[in-house]
């Protein structure tokens, strides 16, 4: 039987599995906020393009909103929820928290980046991007864990050639950090076989 992607199921095996890990070590230098909702082929995650921006070593990849820790932000917890508001105009509350998972590091390197998944109630909310977004959007969980669009990419990574897995998402390309971060999801809540 195939895993269940509703969002409420998503909800009770996080809670199930204690993936939400209040006081977790503050030690990443970025955070993320991985947001669900509930949309007509079950969970939904929201994904943005990054703006392209000549310098920037992230320009036009598909993300997570977030970004770099402030002096102001109270925890990478604050800088997630204030980076989502910032880049899509989604304020989101720490009640729909539902887990802080693993470090990621960002471009194979040691930077590391926090991890918060979120679930929102609201199926219809309206997203604003800003001039660090291109787009914003959001992707039945569904086609990334049947692997619909399931690709390799060669990328060079210390100066070697390797196949990175992907996801072609139309006509955007889930790979890289973003994707092993999606697959961390997936993964901490049982969400595959």
């Amino acid at each position: 039987m195939p895993p269940s992607l509703l969002l409420a199921d998503l909800r009770a095996a996080f809670a199930a599995r204690g993936v939400l890990r209040f006081g977790a070590a503050d030690d990443a230098a970025a955070a993320v906020a991985a947001v669900l909702r509930t949309g007509p082929e079950g969970a939904e995650i929201l994904l943005i393009r990054r703006a392209r921006r000549e310098g920037d070593p992230w320009s036009g990849h598909v993300a997570f909103p977030g970004g770099k820790r402030d002096a102001t932000d109270t925890s990478l917890l604050a800088t997630s929820i204030r980076e989502t508001r910032e880049e899509v105009g989604l304020t989101l509350d720490p009640s729909g928290l539902l887990a802080r998972l693993a470090n990621v590091g960002a471009g194979g390197s040691a930077y590391p980046v926090a991890e918060f998944v979120f679930a929102i109630d609201d199926p219809l909310v309206s997203l604003r991007v800003n001039v660090e977004v291109e787009d914003a959007f959001w992707v039945p969980l569904r086609r990334i864990v049947e692997k619909q669009g399931k690709e390799t990419m060669t990328r060079i990574v210390a100066g070697e050639r390797v196949e990175l897995p992907c996801v072609r998402l139309g006509e955007h390309v889930l790979w890289g950090m973003t994707h092993r971060m999606v697959m961390q999801i997936v993964a901490a809540a049982g969400a595959v076989e």
